[in-house]
């Protein structure tokens, strides 16, 4: 699952915004490399149209949730991503996916974001 969470990442939407595909990267061409199978790895596509499919939801969450903003930012793409997993992957246990989550973010973005 870790790399699909990797994989999914450039994809969502703070991620999208720093990279020059921001403009180009609609759901259609999502569709197309997916079907392509050529840029994503297996199981990536499914985890970015689940994270679009329960955005509302992520958000609603998110702000009950949260205080104060994140550090770094970029954070909340990962978080969006985990959260439809959750919702999702009947078959993974809940104490899994957060564990992969948080090595993601281990790895991703540094030490102080695992915590």
């Amino acid at each position: 699952m870790q790399h699909s969470l990797v994989d999914a990442l450039p994809y969502m939407p703070l991620h999208r915004a720093r990279t020059k595909r921001a403009s180009t990267l609609t759901l259609d061409v999502l569709l197309e490399e997916g079907r392509s199978q050529k840029t994503m790895a297996p199981g990536t596509l499914d985890f970015i149209l689940m994270a679009y499919r329960y955005s509302h939801l992520f958000f609603r969450e998110l702000k009950i949730f949260q205080s104060k903003t994140l550090h770094p930012e970029l954070l909340r793409d990962l978080w969006q991503l985990s959260f439809a997993a959750l919702l999702t992957r009947d078959k993974s246990p809940p104490a899994a996916l957060v564990s992969e989550t948080v090595e993601v973010a281990r790895k991703t973005f540094g030490e102080k974001t695992s915590g």
